[in-house]
């Protein structure tokens, strides 16, 4: 089974993912210059998880999960 986090514990983890898909998509080149503009920079989600707003939490990590590589 695989293990529960909590929403604290689960928001960092995928601004840290999607910030490594980031990087992957810099280091392409222009190739996925597209690609990375059309990701919102997850370091705004920062701001959300330190304001504390459980809703706005929620959003940003269903929003976060949607990227993958």
């Amino acid at each position: 089974m695989s293990e529960m986090k909590t929403l604290v514990d689960a928001l960092p983890d995928e601004i840290v993912r999607v910030t490594e898909i980031l990087w992957h998509c810099a280091a392409i080149g222009p190739a996925d210059a597209f690609a990375a503009m059309m990701i919102q920079p997850p370091w705004t989600r920062r701001r959300v998880l330190a304001g504390g707003d459980i809703l706005a939490m929620l959003i940003a990590l269903e929003d976060l999960k949607k990227y993958s590589e």
